[in-house]
């Protein structure tokens, strides 16, 4: 079946709750070849299907694997667990954001005694859902929450690399100015469905690709670098740094250099695709863009990556 990872396809929506992942729970039988497990939180939508999970002598080494096919709520479990161990956890991704949030919400105000007529259910499920949205200009606001400034969510975005903001900024930015005008932007730039008036998830033909797949070029990357640069009070910060001190996905590279101590930049992961682009200061002063990307190798990426880490190096080296 593979062995795929269950939280780099989590899909996202206009509502998200816990970065649309829930735990999957496997917990030791009360006896050999027991099987066990849940998910949890409830509402996830997600349910525990195939479990060929046996549960072995005490002390033995527990062999686990989770797997979790996009457009299917059933999550697999198989391996071995010892009896007597501690549950087993991992993360999977919901999937469906929307109504994940909904069914979590209304578990919540039940939980607070507060009464809640109906099941959860998403808006594309609702018959009449454009009258719904009509009608919202009736209705009475009980809570605004403002979110933190991009600066900060960058931070989250770059240094833990989470693709989830980076999908989730992406839909938010609007085709048309102003604040209130958040629009979803399809992979081939036509029938942008709204999110700002009816929240949703996207039909999954919308769902964008991952941007290696569009053949960014390393050109393409310094480009877009230049023009962040023209508003260093915003990304900056939130690039991480190669620095003795762990500082997101490029901690403990170029150790010992001077990139070490000025290097701003990002790295970029695919199966078969190694990549580093952003900032360094020359022994001038002088700031450099740059980015590397390299594909299509036959050498192990740890190689690939000390010639990019000798290669920024150089560049922090250089003098006029």
């Amino acid at each position: 079946m593979g062995r795929p990872r269950l939280r780099v396809l989590a899909p996202v929506g206009a509502l998200q709750f816990n970065e649309n992942l829930v735990d999957v729970v496997v917990r030791p039988g009360p006896h050999w070849r027991a099987r066990g497990g849940d998910a949890r939180p409830p509402g996830s939508d997600l349910v525990l299907a195939d479990v060929r999970v046996t549960t072995t002598a005490p002390g033995s080494r527990n062999d686990l694997s989770i797997a979790r096919f996009p457009g299917r709520r059933e999550v697999h479990a198989w391996g071995s667990i010892a009896a007597g161990s501690r549950d087993a956890v991992s993360e999977a991704a919901v999937d469906n954001p929307t109504l994940f949030f909904v069914s979590t919400l209304r578990d919540v105000l039940q939980a607070e005694g507060i009464a809640v007529d109906g099941a959860a259910v998403d808006i594309d499920d609702v018959a009449d859902a454009d009258a719904l949205a009509s009608s919202a200009a009736a209705r009475t606001v009980l809570v605004r929450h403002q979110s933190a400034p991009l600066s900060e969510l960058g931070k989250t975005l770059m240094k833990a690399s989470q693709n989830l903001y980076a999908e989730t900024i992406q839909r938010t930015l609007s085709l048309v100015p102003g604040p209130h005008r958040p629009t979803c932007h399809a992979a081939d730039g036509a029938d942008a469905p709204a999110l700002g008036n009816r929240a949703r998830t996207v039909p999954h033909h919308r769902r964008f690709r991952p941007l290696a797949a569009e053949l960014v070029s390393a050109a393409m990357i310094v480009r877009i670098l230049r023009e962040m640069a023209r508003d260093p009070a915003t990304w900056p910060p939130s690039k991480p740094r190669c620095r003795s001190r762990p500082d997101g996905t490029i901690a403990g590279r170029m150790k010992g250099t001077r990139a070490e101590a000025n290097a701003v930049a990002k790295t970029g992961t695919l199966g078969g695709v190694r990549s580093l682009s952003g900032y360094v200061r020359t022994l001038d002063g002088e700031r450099l863009v740059f980015s590397f990307i390299a594909n299509h190798f036959t050498v192990p990426s740890s190689a690939v990556d000390a010639v990019v880490d000798q290669s920024v190096e150089r560049l922090a080296n250089f003098k006029r």
